[in-house]
């Protein structure tokens, strides 16, 4: 009977790794579902930013100020930059420049989001917990998006590699070879 548990866990394992080999076996589907949860993350965090009530946060006048700077900041990221990166990497998912910006940017945001997240603990209990959950969810967004970057970059400098030890060909690529001399002129005939 001991069995039973064991069994359930190994097939769940099995289910669960499988779905992961399916989703990195297929690099656009990957990238989608990164996007898809960041795009959510961005329209809580969005909703969550415009719901707080810093000015009734019990807190000094600066603290009050700089925790509203960070709110406009984060907010002001969320809807003029971030959009445009993740539309970049939609249209080219395997592109290096596109993920490391989007990367980066998620790492940027990080600071002002726990920084206002902290804040938030002299604010209603609902503020704290909301701005806590948005981190979190922009956190695994942004490993998810590091895995796949270090992916990418693992698959380029193979393929660098193979290029710079002179194969002919790297994967899905053609090698074209021009022969651009002349021929040698032809003998005319003699009847």
């Amino acid at each position: 009977m001991k069995r039973k548990p064991l069994l359930c866990a190994v097939l769940f394992l099995f289910i669960a790794a499988s779905s992961a080999m399916a989703q990195y076996a297929n690099p656009a589907a990957e990238a989608n579902a990164i996007l898809n949860q960041i795009n959510t993350a961005s329209s809580n965090t969005q909703h969550d930013v415009a719901q707080l009530r810093i000015d009734k946060w019990k807190i000094d006048g600066d603290a009050k100020r700089r925790a509203e700077a960070r709110a406009e900041s984060i907010s002001r990221n969320l809807n003029a930059a971030l959009p445009g990166m993740l539309d970049a990497v939609r249209v080219a998912p395997n592109s290096l420049a596109a993920n490391f910006k989007l990367y980066r940017n998620l790492s940027a945001l990080n600071d002002p989001m726990a920084a206002l997240a902290d804040d938030a603990a002299n604010g209603p209990k609902e503020d704290r917990n909301a701005l806590s959950l948005d981190l979190e969810n922009f956190e695994r967004a942004r490993l998810a998006l590091g895995e796949r970057l270090e992916r990418l970059t693992a698959g380029a400098d193979t393929d660098l590699a193979k290029l710079r030890a002179g194969k002919t060909t790297v994967a899905g690529t053609k090698k074209i070879i021009i022969d651009d001399t002349e021929p040698p002129p032809k003998k005319p005939r003699h009847k």
